[in-house]
């Protein structure tokens, strides 16, 4: 089934909607979440670069570091941000994402609630 279902996203959903940030976003999410295979869903992210205009890369950059901070490699999401971040340092939003992930991480790590 889960053949099927990458297959699915690969061949019909990302080749169909190839400049559609949501497509690859959702190929990549399903790579790390149900097929727990972050090695692939790491070789896709250039591919979607490569065929996404460039107004979405930073988008689609970021959102890949998030989905890398809560299933992958903590260190490859700083990595991705960091990138961002001096790509576009003036960009609020993409360093109160990286510092939000962040204080999450560290709240994780002591044992600490950040709900409020």
């Amino acid at each position: 089934k889960q053949a099927e279902a990458e297959a699915l996203w690969r061949d019909q959903i990302v080749r169909k909607f190839r400049q559609s940030c949501k497509a690859w976003l959702g190929y990549i999410a399903f790579l790390f979440g149900r097929v727990r295979d972050a090695a692939a869903a790491r070789r896709v992210l250039p591919q979607a670069l490569q065929s996404l205009p460039k107004r979405k890369h930073i988008k689609l950059t970021a959102k890949v570091a998030q989905l890398e901070y809560r299933t992958g490699s903590v260190e490859r999401a700083r990595t991705l941000f960091e990138g961002l971040l001096a790509a576009a340092p003036k960009r609020l939003d993409l360093w109160s994402v990286y510092l939000a992930m962040e204080e999450r991480r560290f709240a994780s790590e002591e044992g600490v609630d950040t709900a409020a």
